[in-house]
C-alpha cells in the first residue's frame, strides 16, 4: 500500500549504468562494519588515550570514561541526516542519556546507512521533493534515490 503523499514521487526504471542496490548478505556485512567504526571506532580511541595519559594526571582517564557514550552520539550526529533522522532526534540521545534508545537509533542508522544511495524506507514528507522512486528488476522492495 502506498500512502497518499508517496503517489507525488515520481519513479523511474533503474538505468543500465547505475549501480544495483546490494544484496541482503552485503549489506549485513556493511551494516557490521558501520556499528564497528560507531561503537568500536573512538570507544578504543578513549582507552587508547586512557591507558597512555592516566598517569600523566591531565584528566584524560576521566573523559575516557565517556568515549563509549559520545563516539556513537558524534556518528549519529553527523551521519543522521543521511538516514532520515533529524538532528534533535540524536540530541534527544544526549539529553536523556537513553540507553536503550540510543543504541536503537545508531542501529537503525548503521542499516539505513549500508544501503545508501538507495533507500528502503519511508520517507518523511519533507524529503519527497528530493526524492525519486526506483523499479528494480527481480527486486520486490520499493527503493528510493535522492535526485
Amino acid at each position: 500500500m502506498i500512502l497518499p503523499y508517496l503517489q507525488s514521487v515520481p519513479e523511474r526504471a533503474l538505468a543500465p549504468s547505475e549501480p544495483r542496490p546490494v544484496s541482503f548478505g552485503l549489506r549485513v556485512a556493511r551494516a557490521v562494519g558501520i556499528w564497528l567504526v560507531m561503537f568500536g571506532g573512538l570507544g578504543a580511541l578513549g582507552l587508547l588515550a586512557e591507558a597512555t595519559f592516566a598517569d600523566f594526571g591531565f584528566g584524560f582517564a576521566e573523559a575516557a570514561i565517556w568515549s563509549p557514550v559520545l563516539g556513537p552520539l558524534l556518528s549519529l550526529l553527523l551521519l543522521s541526516r543521511l538516514a532520515s533522522y533529524r538532528r534533535r532526534d540524536c540530541v534527544w540521545f544526549l539529553l536523556l542519556l537513553t540507553l536503550p534508545y540510543g543504541l536503537w537509533l545508531a542501529v537503525v542508522v548503521g542499516w539505513r546507512l549500508a544501503l545508501l544511495p538507495y533507500r528502503d524506507w519511508r520517507p518523511r514528507p519533507d524529503e519527497m521533493a528530493r526524492l525519486e522512486r526506483i523499479s528494480v528488476p527481480e527486486d520486490d522492495r520499493v527503493l528510493y534515490k535522492r535526485r
